[in-house]
């Protein structure tokens, strides 16, 4: 499971826990299905993201990455690679740095 943003969430998802407000309150269940009354009421409240059953933390950045701008995007990359430039970008942990500074940056 992992936490979808308000955002890419979409009808038909599946909640792997509850959701519950700022004061604790239950709000949605787990294994609610996720209709469009649901989505605009969690935005409405203030939600920022929600526990969908099924899904990866791969899923999460890849419902990002089709939703934003390739030249955006490319932008980010290059302002994050002039940032970096005194470190080793094969090395594993820059490399995961880099991937999380970006999608931060453009989403």
């Amino acid at each position: 499971m992992a936490v979808f943003s308000i955002e890419f969430i979409k009808q038909g998802m599946v909640l792997g826990s509850d959701v519950r407000g700022d004061s604790g309150q239950l709000l949605l269940s787990a294994g609610t299905e996720i209709t469009a009354k649901h989505i605009d009421t969690l935005r409405g409240l203030g939600v920022g993201g929600v526990d969908i059953k099924g899904t990866t933390e791969d899923d999460v950045e890849s419902a990002m990455l089709q939703t934003m701008d390739p030249a955006r995007l490319e932008q980010a990359e290059a302002e994050l690679r002039d940032l970096f430039r005194h470190t080793d970008p094969s090395y594993g942990p820059i490399q995961e740095l880099l991937r999380l500074c970006t999608l931060r940056k453009v989403g």
